[in-house]
């Protein structure tokens, strides 16, 4: 009977097996290989994988003609929905440019919902005959920081000016357009460009002499006037409509001795010294809680580096009291650093933010502080500001 070792007769069977499992191994790694290099360069490396082509910008205007003193309003429009990306948007106009900066992936300015905080106001009114410039550009913050040497698009305007940006990187895209103001308005003739054009003198005036008012308010918009606010008359005298008058005396509510009315703060060192915690009562005179607002407005005009607190307008119903820093004049504009006080009124979302503010040297004035938000400055407080008021 002939025998088989049972080993001769299993061991062919398993050999095969093992020269068949081979091919199948070197398919998992290349697969593996493969699979890693499409990874690092469609996700780890997405800044390669920006199209440009899927990036839409324009500057929607009703029109290219106006006339002087009509209103020019439009949006500045920016539609993406490519690879994701850390980017800059900067939207300029004849006034100046500002910057924002966000995660750009589904975005469409025609969508209140898919602005991301980017998308900035566009409204003009324009005294002078002439063409004026908009511009929209889309940056890679990576495209700024590697020409800056920085790691967060570029930092502050005070780190990188938004002009050198324009001036030295290569946007992904851009898109400008022009508006032509034609046309004379008689109800507005400039009397002035600066304070020595305005010769009358005016003896209730703090300088003694007129001023000129740049101002959003075409009656008195580059006109010689006496005043803007009480700073600017002499002591006794109030600035109504832009006239200094006998400031009205409120009857004295005194004590039995027929004394004024004392305040418990006489020396407040920040605006909110003149509040109560729950800004219900004024504990300073009225007059020492707007000294911080002109003072501000004295330091902002001489563009003067300086640190303070103020009330802006209608913002303390809100609860908001701004500090300030400003920085000093770059490339012509008056640099100003804000943030909000802390206090028991105020929307949390705008506290431990900022905003850099840059203003021409006719916007000077705590009008124009007001006037120009969104145009003249950029951050996280922009953006919280308008995510509580809903742009």
């Amino acid at each position: 009977m002939e025998e088989y070792d049972s080993y001769n007769l299993i061991g062919p069977v398993q050999e095969q097996k093992k020269k068949s499992i081979w091919p199948w191994i070197i398919v998992f790694f290349l697969v593996v290989a493969v699979g890693g290099i499409v990874f690092y360069f469609v996700v780890l490396d997405s800044s390669g994988a920006i199209n440009s082509d899927e990036i839409t910008l324009d500057i929607l205007l009703p029109k290219e003609s106006y006339v002087i003193d009509e209103e020019v309003s439009g949006n500045y429009y920016l539609k993406y929905q490519g690879e994701p990306f850390q980017g800059a948007v900067i939207s300029c106009s004849p006034i100046g440019c500002s910057k924002a900066t966000g995660f750009i992936d589904d975005v469409d300015f025609n969508n209140p919902d898919k602005t991301n905080a980017l998308k900035t106001a566009l409204t003009d009114i324009f005294y002078y005959e002439g063409t004026y410039n908009y511009s929209i550009y889309i940056y890679d913050c990576q495209d700024i920081d590697n020409e800056f040497n920085t790691e967060d698009c570029g930092g502050t305007v005070m780190d990188t000016p938004i002009g050198r940006i324009i001036e030295r990187v290569t946007p992904l895209k851009s898109k400008s357009k022009s508006v032509t103001v034609m046309g004379e308005n008689e109800e507005y003739v400039p009397e002035c460009s600066n304070n020595n054009d305005c010769t009358q003198t005016c003896t209730n005036c703090d300088d003694g002499t007129y001023i000129c008012a740049y101002s959003s308010d075409p009656a008195i918009n580059q006109k010689c006037i006496e005043c803007v606010t009480d700073s600017g008359c002499v002591d006794g005298y109030e600035c109504v409509y832009n006239v200094c008058v006998v400031e009205e005396q409120e009857e004295e509510q005194g004590n039995e001795t027929g004394g004024n009315e004392t305040y418990p703060v006489t020396d407040p060192e920040t605006i909110l010294d003149c509040y109560s915690e729950n800004l219900s009562e004024i504990f300073c005179s009225p007059e020492d809680a707007i000294g911080f607002t002109t003072l501000f407005e004295s330091r902002l005009g001489l563009c003067e580096i300086s640190q303070g607190t103020f009330a802006l307008g209608f913002e303390p119903i809100f609860g908001i009291f701004r500090g300030y820093e400003i920085q000093g004049e770059q490339d012509g504009d008056c640099v100003v650093r804000f943030w909000f006080l802390e206090n028991s009124v105020i929307d949390l979302s705008l506290l431990n933010k900022e905003m850099i503010c840059e203003y021409n040297s006719s916007q000077r004035t705590v009008q124009d502080v007001g006037d120009c938000f969104e145009e003249c400055c950029t951050g996280e407080l922009v953006d919280a500001v308008n995510e509580i008021m809903g742009g």
